[in-house]
């Protein structure tokens, strides 16, 4: 039983890391996507406000 216990808990920690895996994608593909329509916009310029120089 307690090696039982010991892989659901291995199981558990990897479905966990997992999901931080699949979150940071995630947050990332929203950012690309945003950065692609954003330079796709019609009349849209070189620069961008997230510009700061």
């Amino acid at each position: 039983m307690t090696k039982a216990r010991r892989r659901i808990k291995e199981l558990e920690q990897k479905v966990g890391q997992q999901q931080l895996d699949l979150d940071f994608f995630r947050e990332a593909l929203r950012h690309f996507e945003e950065d692609q329509r954003r330079s796709s916009a019609p009349g849209e310029t070189g620069s961008s406000k997230s510009s700061k120089r």
